[in-house]
């Protein structure tokens, strides 16, 4: 499975939280709605094993507008609360959210999922908005020199953007005809070649198998001064 599951989403969060931020005392904030559950109960179970303390869980039902309640107890913890995670079911709730914790003086980096990449009301906060940070399971740096002659490439030949759907499939299959054009043997060596760790490193994310055969690779996004930047890409470990 190329693309990460919901597993591994909350997993990288929790760990990059944790090992690369050097933060211990988080606060949890989710739709009750969609796979926002799924990531929060995923993050949670890891930061937890990890050695983090989640000082409060809160959620909501996605499109309600008062989230005053669920605020006003994360907020409780404000002195010694460090972060925010915050895995979005519905970008429309942003407004409401980032509304809240400015209500509330809640200051505090806000770390979440990719739903907050196409997300609009950052102007609510701009200085909250300069404190998100995001896991995302693609990331286009259109600067990039190789992917500028391979986005040039593929328009001319197929009259195509070279668009993230189609960076999903090019990556994937690029990474496996690497595999078969060097160890071009028997199924079972390939298939263990999949599974052995070797890392690709695609135009949309890096992708890394072991065992489990799911992609264990994630964008690490931040949003600053208006603009979405890459800070790292990210593995998951055991």
């Amino acid at each position: 499975q190329a693309n990460p599951s919901f597993a591994i989403r909350g997993k990288v969060m929790a760990q990059y939280i944790y090992y690369v931020e050097n933060k211990r005392k988080m606060s949890v904030l989710n739709a009750i709605d969609g796979y926002s559950p799924l990531l929060a109960n995923a993050f949670v179970e890891e930061f937890k094993s990890l050695g983090g303390e989640i000082l409060s869980e809160q959620n909501y039902r996605s499109n309600t507008f008062d989230l005053s309640e669920q605020v006003s107890k994360i907020a409780a913890d404000s002195l010694t609360l460090e972060e925010v995670y915050l895995p979005l079911a519905n970008k429309s709730d942003v407004p409401a959210i980032l509304s809240q914790f400015v209500q509330h003086n809640l200051n505090v980096p806000i770390y979440g999922n990719q739903d907050w990449f196409t997300a609009k009301g950052f102007e609510t906060s701009p200085e909250l908005s300069n404190k998100l940070t995001f896991t995302s399971d693609y990331y286009i740096d259109f600067n990039n020199k190789a992917f500028q002659k391979f986005s040039k490439d593929f328009l001319n030949i197929t009259n195509i953007d070279a668009d993230r759907n189609v960076l999903y499939g090019y990556d994937i299959t690029e990474y496996v005809l690497n595999i078969v054009k060097n160890f071009n043997s028997s199924r079972d060596t390939i298939k263990n070649e999949l599974e052995s760790g070797i890392i690709f490193r695609g135009f949309h994310n890096n992708i890394f198998f072991d065992g489990n055969r799911v992609n264990k690779f994630l964008n690490i996004v931040r949003y600053k001064d208006g603009k979405f930047e890459l800070v790292d890409k990210f593995k998951a470990g055991k």
